[in-house]
């Protein structure tokens, strides 16, 4: 009796995601424990910590200041970043009972005792940015297979990409939102997730148009349902955006993330120049954390397409001499 073709394909798949995840940790972790801290790292947890104790403690009175912002809109906490990466860290954070940077790190000089993130809470926020890192990367196999396998383990072949999504930045969190918007792809869940991506970093907006045409139910209006549960999924996360309305707030952080990337890209003197200036190519502020999303997406492109002839070549009959 023959086999069953898609259980023996969901089995691979299982496969080439537990393969997929065992080498993203074997080649994330190691990094973690090794490199140096990242300015974004102490204000991540610092993000974290803050705003998942706003929610613990409601009635907290804040000033509204750059060290306690409160829920302000208009705060540089709010328009800066999005707060679903502060959610991943601070639950983190304070399930640990970790200790988090005394006052948030603002880039004019070099970090302080105050502003540096402890050792203990260092390897626990950067075990998160590991485990969903690799999470989305074993996600992704589950999607697509072996290819997915072969193409990760050529995307951590790069140095700048283990470096990167070992620290505990949004970019593990993120390619964690990015695995689970593939594994969900063609079901129901799939705009509500993009909107959660976006929520982890703006990157997560290059998959809204995919969800927009994809659409979400039936009708004529589906396209339009996709985008109200993809923004909705990202109001829901930024209690931030609540206060002006919600919906208008991604607009306007898109807005400011412009025009911090064109500060990014031309401000020169002084000690954030110079920092600056060392992730500068060709006038352009470009860090090789920009680079690892259109990287990942190229091999996983290649990997499939060669996969799809493999599988073709195999099923070609074999010529027959006459």
């Amino acid at each position: 009796m023959g086999g069953h073709p898609q259980r023996s394909d969901h089995r691979r798949h299982w496969a080439a995601a537990a393969v997929t995840l065992l080498l993203a940790l074997a080649a994330l972790w190691p990094m973690a424990l090794a490199q140096p801290q990242h300015g974004d790292e102490t204000n991540r947890a610092w993000s974290g910590w803050y705003y998942v104790g706003l929610i613990r403690h409601p009635g907290h009175a804040a000033t509204g200041e750059f060290a306690d912002p409160g829920w302000d809109p208009d705060a540089y906490w709010s328009l800066t970043q999005p707060l679903g990466v502060s959610w991943v860290y601070g639950a983190a954070i304070h399930a640990w009972g970790a200790v988090a940077p005394q006052v948030p790190y603002d880039f004019s000089a070099p970090m302080s005792e105050a502003t540096r993130v402890s050792p203990a809470t260092l390897r626990l926020i950067r075990a998160v940015a590991v485990g969903c890192a690799a999470a989305g990367l074993a996600l992704l196999a589950l999607r697509l297979g072996w290819p997915a396998a072969v193409a990760v383990a050529l995307f951590l072949a790069i140095p700048h990409v283990r470096a990167d999504l070992s620290r505990a930045t949004g970019d593990g969190p993120l390619l964690l939102g990015l695995g689970l918007c593939a594994a969900a792809y063609g079901t129901g869940w799939f705009a509500p997730l993009c909107g959660v991506a976006a929520t982890l970093k703006l990157t997560g907006l290059a998959l809204w148009p995919v969800a927009v045409v994809k659409g979400w139910g039936r009708g004529w209006y589906r396209h339009g349902l996709a985008l109200l549960a993809a923004w909705g999924a990202w109001v829901a996360l930024m209690p931030t955006s609540w206060r002006v309305g919600g919906f208008p707030f991604l607009l306007r952080m898109v807005r400011h993330r412009w025009d911090e990337y064109w500060h990014q890209s031309t401000v020169t003197g002084g000690y954030v120049g110079e920092v600056l200036a060392q992730e500068r190519v060709m006038g352009l502020f470009l860090p090789t954390r920009y680079l690892w999303p259109l990287e990942l997406g190229a091999l996983l492109i290649v990997a499939y397409l060669a996969g799809r002839w493999v599988e073709r070549r195999g099923r070609r009959p074999a010529r027959t001499r006459e």
